[in-house]
């Protein structure tokens, strides 16, 4: 099936003989978030980096819209949310790793990161788009591509409210 992702497909499965047997379900949708937070980092990296080359680039009375303190602190705000992001990802993947200290919860990192990084892309997006305006909406842009991959990443694996609800749980 077609989806808002022109690189990605949707399809429809049956169930039949199992191909395997003895998998943790529970292991495999964590690993898949994730993965999936980590894309939701880059992607959020992607786009602030748009959004500060454009804010040099792009003149408005004179100045580069970058001096000015409402964009300074946009960008400022996306560039700590994805840094607060970061080391739980990393955090997560040395828990799946088995580097984590015993005790630790490795499904509760895992759900932490992946909400994390979700927050941050979509601060990101919101804010680059607001950066680079209307540009941004076109098929021409990058910027269009990366706000519609966040979007359709951001419930994937898990929406955030069911990684908040598993975070909850947990404490």
């Amino acid at each position: 099936h077609r989806t808002v992702d022109p690189a990605r497909t949707v399809s429809e499965v049956s169930a039949s003989d199992p191909v395997a047997t003895e998998v943790n379900g529970t292991a495999a949708a964590d690993l898949g978030a994730l993965a999936t937070g980590a894309q939701l980092l880059g992607l959020g990296d992607r786009m602030l980096s748009i959004a500060s080359e454009y804010a040099v680039a792009r003149k408005q009375f004179g100045r580069a819209i970058g001096s000015f303190q409402a964009v300074k602190h946009h960008l400022a705000d996306v560039a700590i949310a994805l840094e607060m992001a970061r080391p739980l990802i990393h955090g997560a993947a040395v828990g799946v790793d088995g580097g984590a200290p015993e005790g630790t919860d490795v499904g509760r990192d895992i759900s932490a990161a992946k909400v994390a990084a979700a927050d941050a892309a979509y601060l990101a997006s919101r804010h680059a788009l607001q950066v680079l305006g209307a540009i941004g909406y076109t098929a021409e842009h990058d910027l269009s591509l990366y706000l519609t991959k966040t979007r359709a990443l951001i419930g994937a694996w898990g929406t955030p409210a069911a990684h908040r609800a598993r975070i909850l749980e947990t404490l």
